[in-house]
């Protein structure tokens, strides 16, 4: 049987395909119709089984020579990632060290300043204090003196309770220095230049630790269940018995 014949073979059942059905007869003439349908598509298959089995093995014999090339590719591909991503972790913990490092001295510089304001405030409050007291001293000898003497002492009071004002004005501005002293936030840039067409993506997953403690909703262990509660919290919150961790992996474009 050639092409053409099936062709013409297929179209003959086509016109007599039935549409409607309304007597018994015609009934049982369509499912007549069906059968003869059913044959003839077999016999189609069978025509095309030999061509379909050659081009099938075909197929498998040109995509196992793709593969025998492609997974040479991607084994370089993965050796090349691995590389960089090693390249990456170790400047990504040279850069967070020195930014600790830089941080703490930071911290420091505003710990010292923070210690130098509020030791001034200290300072003028001593200083404050001592002439309130004098200023009451004189007062109270103002009390027992003379006229004359009563003047003077009331303008020495006078003059330390000025002293004790400034001072005090003084001990507020410092304490307020010494509130505002604050370390500046250090970052670190990243060593490693970004190249157009390639990123690092970070995926949280989970690793089972101690099955005997993971919590029950969690058993059989469901560790899909755990990637994706991984993914989800990125490992902020403790699941018992497991291990949360960051898979970093490169996408690579043209």
């Amino acid at each position: 049987m050639q092409d053409n014949e099936i062709g013409q073979a297929v179209a003959v059942l086509e016109k007599q395909t039935v549409v409607v059905v309304t007597t018994v007869a015609e009934r049982i003439n369509a499912l007549d119709l069906c059968k003869q349908i059913k044959t003839r598509r077999s016999t189609v298959v069978e025509f095309f089984r030999d061509t379909k089995d050659k081009a099938h093995k075909t197929w498998k014999a040109i995509v196992a020579q793709e593969k025998g090339f492609t997974d040479r590719l991607d084994s370089a591909e993965c050796k090349i990632k691995t590389a960089v991503m090693s390249f990456d972790r170790r400047q990504e913990d040279i850069r967070r060290n020195e930014q600790i490092r830089l941080q703490g001295i930071a911290d420091e510089a505003a710990r010292k300043e923070r210690e130098k304001q509020e030791q001034a405030a200290a300072r003028q409050r001593a200083i404050e204090e001592e002439a309130r007291q004098k200023a009451e001293a004189a007062r109270k000898a103002a009390e027992q003196a003379n006229a004359a003497e009563r003047a003077q002492l009331l303008r020495k009071a006078e003059a330390a309770e000025r002293k004790a004002n400034a001072a005090a004005i003084k001990v507020e501005a410092k304490q307020e220095q010494a509130a505002m002293v604050a370390a500046p936030v250090i970052q670190v840039a990243q060593a490693a230049p970004k190249v157009d067409g390639a990123s690092t993506r970070k995926t949280w997953k989970a690793r089972v630790v101690d099955e005997t403690n993971v919590p029950r909703e969690f058993l059989m262990v469901n560790e899909k269940a755990l990637d994706a509660y991984a993914k989800a919290t990125k490992g902020k919150f403790a699941v018992g018995g497991v291990e949360f961790y960051e898979q970093e992996s490169m996408a690579i474009r043209k």
